[in-house]
């Protein structure tokens, strides 16, 4: 009986010397490990020191980029409604007929345009090409009656050469 006492009671030590216990001066979340805990563990080398550091780094990078990876994929994905079509959103298919004949009487529309645009730039052709015959016209009619103001000065000229001794 004084042997199972005795590891109650040493158990009972073990167990409040290993315990994480609450700090009653901060607040209820805050924890502190008692100073016994603290005082059992051995001093580490150098070696085993940073291999804990090394271990501790590993484990708050691992933490950072966990935590970054749920706020930029897990938590931004966009509402299925708002990237697949959902059941009562498909057309039928008097919808559909509707909107191919809306869809093929625009497009008659911009051939209508498109054919009246090609008549009109034919016409601007045509009477871009008069005006520019007759531009032509007009300027050959000057040509010509310089060319015979010329000539009537040339004989001018000759004939009063012609009466000088």
């Amino acid at each position: 009986m004084k042997n199972a006492e005795k590891s109650k009671r040493l158990r009972r030590i073990r167990i409040s010397s290993f315990c994480i216990l609450p700090s009653t001066f901060l607040s209820p979340s805050a924890f502190f490990l008692s100073p016994t805990l603290l005082a059992q563990f051995p001093s580490a080398s150098g070696n085993e020191m940073v291999t804990w550091l090394l271990c501790a780094a590993a484990a708050v990078l691992i933490i950072e980029r966990s935590v970054s990876f749920y706020r930029t994929v897990i938590r931004e994905l966009p509402e299925p409604a708002s990237t697949y079509q959902l059941k009562g959103d498909l057309a039928t298919r008097a919808e559909l007929r509707e909107m191919k004949t809306d869809l093929m009487g625009r497009i008659g529309e911009v051939k209508t345009e498109q054919s009246a645009m090609r008549i009109d730039r034919q016409s601007e052709k045509t009477s871009h090409a008069l005006t520019e015959a007759r531009s032509y016209e007009k300027i050959h009619q000057r040509i010509d009656q310089v060319l015979a103001a010329v000539s009537e000065l040339k004989g001018e000229i000759k004939g009063r050469e012609s009466r000088q001794p």
